[in-house]
């Protein structure tokens, strides 16, 4: 957007005749510009050019070179050099003027600009005048001669067509944005040519007209014109280096013949204006999802023609479907232009920023983005890209029998045309490759009876569709084939070819194009032709560990990177299908505008769609670029069984916590008792006599065990809390009824009241991190006279528990044999064998087709669960079972066949 910009003007304050008369002298204007040509850093300056066609070249400040500025009344002023780069003129005869040019010369550089919209142009600052200004200036020139059989006016030079600017009704100022904008891609070749020419040029020899390396290229003489500089033409415009002799003419010249924006006669312009304005308005309106007042529907209808066709909709259908879905538009901010046919036909592009309701914004350009077709004969629409961004624009407004203007749309007869150039990595296969996805949708006001596509690589190909559809309005690319464990094939969608070609690869190249022919049921036909765009160094596939696609807390949850072609990033798309079911098979889809964003989760249920347990699906994540481009990953991914899913959970919960019962039982030290009536004495002596551990308590009454608070005769042997043992008591009998109470201690002689014959223990296991309470127990064990040889039976019960997200898991095991031994061959083991245990969910018990789910006849050692059986009542369901792989989780089909084990380690 250009700044306002402000006349400054002067009065001389004196008379020329000399009388009293109030005379105005002539205003004056002080213009400043700075010339500025490419940094060509080396002898070879592509790295610059490539650099220039994505916004980025660097330019260097020219100082000592010939300034001159010149108006359309033929005035040329001198600039002066401050000796930095910028030339100042005091220019006269400005106020009213259609414009002026700015050369500089330097040897056989040359710069050039031309201004002609004096009212948004900012005169307080310099003039930046380089090699996009005088690609401006050189494109001007062709197209005023593309124009000249129009308007009878020869243009050779600037100061020609500045002189006759306002006898050549070309829009200036859109040119100049189309021409300067480094992603316009209808002006790439004439900004390549003027890169090279300036960055090339050295600034010696001498400076008369013609003697510019920019001239000489432009008019292809190319006596003096090195062979780098030829190179460089050849590889910047993708053309061999005998044909740089012609490159302008053919790159620039010759395709000019249908684009060149006109300003419509100052008769017809009110008109056009109004016309065009009153359609845009209604056409955003609508895009943005607002319906149009009553006014508005019929200042749209009138500036309709009642032939009126755009992407298959006919103008009943338009003003009968004006109030639309919420749409992502925002606003709009930008403008139209015109392509003159004839004196009573324009075709009306628009361009400029749309933003959208996520606050993201998307530039549209029509002339670069949308079709180029005749407007006298539209049977075929040639996009420039891959992918039309704005397929609506160009449409074509023309004078009616009246006098009136009015919007007879595009002519196109089918929705939409798409075609996506994947560069895909199958995360399944670890296989990265490339395919078209290639697809069109049709409309009930013109119906279609044949799609055919050809292109490089492709033989001609039928595209289908099938009415059962969803978007049964869509012709796809379809394969059939037997997917999973189904016998039946199935048909289904998919891209081309199926399994793509191996990357990488030279296959695809700018310039190549795919050619969609339509045929409708009237038996006409229309032709989209998309081209193959400028494919960004480095594109490739995603690398398979950037790429995350996980199924957790009942969600779909997936990431990417974040894609780095800013300028033409458009979104990212995720679609998850299932292809078992046949047809499109897309169960829910998302857009993601914002480029920053690289991650989404789903919930497996919504009311939209439902991801169902067990089965399999695919998701495709995309990061599309405008022009057609999009690196694309593929993954299968089976949705958890939640049965399957809590049970996996529960085994892992039970494994660790029976790993820390075996670790903790593995700590117990037996009391070795060897001494006679009497022996135990005072505490002091208890370790050494009795085997009982120092610190060890007796309680006539123990009264701290929660579950039975009045044992008598105990002692309690000190805690162990490292290794989860919470509380050791032990009890000494002698094997009499009259010792059911255990042997008492008499506390003032420190003595037994009778030789213990057995011993009851009780050990407490708690680890809390792992949700472990678990109480182990002997009865009536013979006593322990051997620190080296012996064996422990406890028995065993309580519960393992965890919070996983929301859900409470607790398993309650009722029964549970461990066995703790000691011998010189073996050393210290623990075994458990004989496990019971109920599963409970939310404090409920776990069901499996509306039965408890228990776990019988477990094993278990130090490191976890070895083998236990899954039932639900009576019904065997699965198993656990540890394997030099790990431990994992069996369950049975429905057929008591052995599903895919499921890993818990």
């Amino acid at each position: 957007m250009f700044l306002i910009g402000v006349l400054a003007f002067t009065a001389t304050g004196c008379s020329l005749f000399g009388d009293d008369d109030d005379d105005v002298a002539a205003s004056t204007t002080v213009v400043k510009t700075v010339i500025k040509k490419p940094a060509t850093g080396s002898s070879n300056i592509l790295g610059n050019l490539k650099a220039g066609i994505k916004a980025q070249t660097t330019t260097d400040v020219v100082t000592g070179a010939v300034v001159t500025l010149t108006l359309a009344n033929g005035s040329v002023f001198t600039m002066t050099d401050n000796g930095n780069g910028e030339y100042t003129a005091t220019v006269s005869g400005l106020d009213g003027a259609p414009g002026f040019i700015i050369e500089a010369r330097k040897g056989d550089l040359l710069v050039q600009n031309m201004v002609t919209d004096l009212a948004n142009t900012n005169f307080s600052a310099p003039i930046e005048s380089n090699h996009l200004t005088t690609a401006f200036a050189q494109v001007a020139i062709s197209a005023a001669k593309v124009l000249e059989t129009q308007t009878g006016v020869k243009v050779a030079t600037l100061e020609d067509l500045i002189k006759n600017v306002t006898s050549i009704s070309i829009d200036y100022s859109e040119l100049k944005r189309q021409v300067t904008d480094e992603t316009n891609v209808l002006y790439e070749s004439s900004r390549t040519i003027a890169t090279i020419a300036l960055g090339s040029s050295t600034g010696e020899g001498t400076s008369e007209a013609g003697s510019s390396l920019l001239e000489k290229i432009i008019s292809g003489n190319f006596t003096d014109v090195t062979d780098a500089v030829k190179t460089e033409l050849a590889t910047g415009l993708n053309i061999t280096v005998g044909q740089v002799t012609t490159a302008w003419t053919d790159t620039v010249t010759t395709p000019m013949e249908d684009q060149i924006p006109i300003a419509a006669p100052v008769t017809d312009k009110e008109a056009i204006d109004k016309a065009v304005t009153t359609y845009l308005n209604a056409f955003l309106k609508m895009v943005g999802g607002s319906g149009l007042t009553t006014e508005e529907k019929a200042g749209l209808s009138a500036v309709m023609t009642e032939d009126f066709v755009m992407n298959g909709k006919t103008k009943t259908v338009i003003l009968n479907s004006i109030t639309t879905d919420a749409d992502d538009l925002d606003r709009f901010e930008g403008g139209h232009s015109l392509l003159k046919v004839d004196d009573n036909t324009y075709m009306v592009h628009i361009a400029g920023t749309a933003y959208l309701k996520t606050g993201g914004s998307i530039a549209v350009d029509s002339t670069t983005e949308g079709y180029a077709y005749d407007a006298k004969s539209p049977a075929e629409f040639k996009l420039r890209t891959l992918e039309a961004n704005i397929s609506e624009f160009p449409v074509i407004i023309a004078r009616q029998s009246d006098g009136s203007w009015k919007v007879s749309g595009n002519r196109i007869k089918i929705d939409e045309v798409d075609i996506e150039l994947q560069y895909t990595t199958n995360l399944d296969l670890s296989r990265k490759h490339t395919q078209f996805w290639l697809q069109l949708e049709d409309t009930t006001s013109f119906p279609v009876t044949s799609v055919k596509v050809s292109g490089p690589n492709m033989p001609e190909i039928d595209l289908t569709k099938d009415a059962t559809l969803a978007d049964s309005n869509a012709w796809h690319y379809w394969r059939t084939e037997t997917m999973g464990v189904s016998t039946a094939p199935v048909k289904h969608t998919a891209a081309y070819p199926y399994e793509g070609w191996t990357y990488p690869s030279t296959l695809h190249q700018q310039g190549q194009e795919y050619k969609f022919v339509v045929t409708f049921s009237d038996g006409s036909t229309q032709t989209f032709i998309h081209t193959v765009p400028q494919i960004p160094s480095g594109y490739a596939p995603y690398d398979a560990t950037n790429v995350t696609v996980n199924v957790a807390n009942n969600k779909l949850q997936i990431g990417w990177p974040a894609n780095t072609n800013t300028s033409l990033f458009d979104s990212y798309y995720i679609n998850v299908w299932n292809h078992s079911d046949g047809g499109d098979g897309r169960v829910l889809e998302q857009d993601i505008t914002n480029i920053n964003t690289t991650s989404a989760e789903f919930a497996l249920i919504s009311t939209s769609y439902e991801l169902i347990p067990g089965k399999n699906y695919s998701i495709n994540i995309h990061s599309e670029l405008k022009n057609g481009l999009s690196q694309h990953a593929y993954k299968s991914f089976t949705v958890p069984d939640p049965t399957e899913a809590t049970a996996v959970a529960m085994s892992k919960v039970l494994d660790n916590g029976l790993k820390g019962v075996a670790m903790s039982a593995q700590s117990v030290n037996p009391p070795v008792y060897s001494g006679p009536v009497g022996s135990l004495r005072a505490a002091v002596s208890v370790a050494t006599s009795l085997g009982l551990p120092s610190n060890t308590m007796f309680y006539d009454t123990y009264t701290a065990y929660a579950p039975e608070p009045s044992m008598t005769n105990i002692f309690e042997l000190p805690k162990n809390l490292a290794m989860g043992i919470a509380l050791h008591l032990l009890q000494f009998r002698d094997g009499t009824d009259a010792g059911i109470n255990g042997i008492s201690y008499n506390t003032s002689t420190g003595l037994l009241n009778a030789l213990p014959k057995t011993m009851n223990m009780l050990v407490v296991v708690q680890q809390l991190t792992a949700g472990l309470n678990m109480e182990l127990y002997l009865d009536e064990h013979p006593l322990i006279n051997s620190s080296t040889e012996y064996h422990l039976a406890f028995g065993g019960n309580g519960t393992v528990t965890a919070q996983l997200g929301s859900e409470e898991i607790e398993i309650r095991i009722s029964d549970s044999m461990v066995d703790v031994s000691k011998n010189t061959a073996e050393g210290l083991t623990v075994s458990g064998h004989g496990l019971e245990a109920s599963l409970y969910q939310n404090g409920q018990p776990f069901k499996v087709a509306g039965q408890n789910v228990t776990i019988r006849n477990g094993m278990f050692d130090t490191e976890g669960l070895i083998t236990a059986y899954l039932f639900a009542g009576e019904q065997n369901i699965g198993m656990l079972s540890r394997d030099e792989t790990g431990l994992k989780l069996i369950l049975l089909d429905e057929n008591g066949h052995n599903k895919a084990p499921i890993y818990i380690q």
